[in-house]
């Protein structure tokens, strides 16, 4: 049963909270980006990959495979649980003594004493995760959005307060830390899980056949995002490695909070028609034809004003990041797209097809960072990767409408084409407009440029309509 909660009213909790998360992140990291240097972003950048990586190994695929199963009893979570929560000592244990390699690596002693700190947070991240499976899995996304946006206020006013005391990276650090801590605590009281000194791993063996190849597509997929960042940290500047972190973090931004908003409310809600395959089938077709109109509009929105959008956030300071922030604009409508194909595999059940489809577009991928970096520069990295996302949707997507629906890629695209066709033209008009000297002319043209673009795509083109037809419907 779906407890009388739709998609619809889903999202909208997730929606609310996100949004208004972002806005709060994004005012924050305004301040912060020109309180901070980008070499001491870059710095904790570096840290940053590794406490991602640590974040999939706490969680094994086991959240998703809780809220996958629904024979689970209570006792089988709380089992499970304290599992994590073993696991999340260990790995806080093994992130300390990384700090060793890392500043080998790196070159640079700073990271004797930021790993320790950040190990805190592999320690609470551990703790988090089958509580938050267990909250999605009960759908109980508006306290998910309440606790999500309170951690985000808390742990930033930290950092803030910290950067302009003069504490530079550790200021970071502790943002990561306290947002950490917070949703620990949140799930503390809202969670009842009872921990078990004497865990037993049988509830882990129900849904391993699930979660590993849930584990290992993460895991595939993290070294796939991360790459490039850790290429770029290693073979140039920290500075460098700061302008490509901003610009794709920027570029992300969309991407988090549109398919990223969609997600966990898809996988718990689809779920339940997991031997439904036509019915999935049907919903999420029409949601992907509203991301490839909104992915266009943001896209076009990013390619031509990012220099604008870029000195307005960050300053003058962060320039380098421009360029790269352009081009991997452009790789936003395939994004959309393929950031919400592994919630879909989830919910029918077919985490080994996934993982054989990430194991393809990696390989892909890895070969264009690789090549980027090669080429010697972050502009030339931004490229490869934009076109190794292009090349991604297209085999994922070839292989999930073929092999998990049973209908034609092409009869997926062909609704798209004019899409695609409108999009090119116009990033294409952009690239060849003049560069004005006078900012309010240049502003301007842009400007009129971009909202003709809209009138015609949304209106002349029916799209604004389709989207509204598409939202009415169940």
């Amino acid at each position: 049963m779906l407890n009388n909660l739709s998609v619809k009213k889903a999202i909208l909790y997730t929606m609310v909270g996100k949004y208004s998360t972002i806005i709060m992140q994004t005012v924050f990291s305004m301040i912060l980006s020109r309180v901070l240097t980008p070499t001491e972003f870059g710095t904790v950048a570096v840290v940053s990959i590794f406490i991602t990586f640590f974040s999939i190994l706490s969680d094994l695929g086991l959240g998703a495979g809780v809220i996958q199963n629904k024979k689970m009893t209570n006792e089988d979570v709380n089992n499970i649980f304290s599992v994590s929560v073993y696991l999340g000592i260990g790995l806080m244990l093994i992130f300390v003594v990384l700090s060793y390699p890392i500043a080998t690596i790196y070159n640079d002693k700073v990271y004797y004493k930021l790993c320790p700190i950040l190990a805190t947070s592999v320690l609470f991240n551990s703790f988090n995760m089958i509580p938050n499976a267990v909250m999605l899995k009960e759908k109980n996304f508006l306290s998910i959005a309440k606790r999500t946006f309170i951690s985000c206020i808390v742990s930033y006013a930290v950092s803030i307060g910290l950067a302009l005391q003069g504490w530079g990276v550790y200021a970071l650090c502790f943002s990561q830390v306290m947002s950490s801590l917070m949703i620990f605590l949140w799930n503390e009281g809202s969670v009842k899980l009872k921990f078990h000194f004497k865990a037993d791993i049988k509830p882990i063996k129900m849904i391993w056949g699930y979660s590993f190849y849930q584990f290992t597509s993460q895991t595939i997929n993290f070294f796939c995002r991360s790459l490039d960042s850790f290429l770029v940290g290693i073979l140039f500047s920290k500075a460098d490695l700061a302008y490509y972190n901003k610009s794709y973090s920027l570029m992300m931004l969309p991407i988090s909070n549109i398919p990223g908003v969609i997600n966990p409310v898809l996988h718990p809600i689809l779920s339940e028609y997991q031997d439904n395959r036509f019915e999935i089938y049907k919903r999420y077709q029409k949601m992907v034809r509203i991301l490839v109109i909104l992915g266009s509009l943001i896209s076009v929105l990013c390619f031509t004003f990012g220099d604008q959008i870029i000195y307005i956030m960050f300053g003058d300071q962060w320039d380098e990041a421009v360029l790269p922030f352009r081009i991997l604009s452009l790789s936003l409508i395939p994004q959309f797209l393929t950031n919400t194909i592994g919630t879909i595999y989830q919910s029918v059940g077919e985490t080994k097809k996934l993982f054989h489809s990430v194991i393809i577009t990696t390989t892909l991928i890895i070969l264009s960072i690789v090549m980027g970096a090669m080429m010697g520069s972050i502009v030339t990295v931004s490229i490869m990767v934009s076109m190794a996302y292009v090349m991604s949707f297209l085999i994922t997507f070839y292989l999930l409408f073929q092999n998990v629906f049973g209908y034609s890629f092409e009869t997926f695209l062909k609704p798209m084409k004019s899409d695609f066709m409108i999009f090119v033209v116009v990033i294409a008009i952009v690239s060849l407009m003049p560069v004005f000297n006078d900012i309010w002319i240049d502003m301007s043209v842009k400007f009129t440029v971009y909202i003709t673009y809209c009138l015609l795509y949304l209106i002349l083109g029916k799209r604004y309509f389709q989207i509204i037809s598409m939202l009415k419907s169940k």
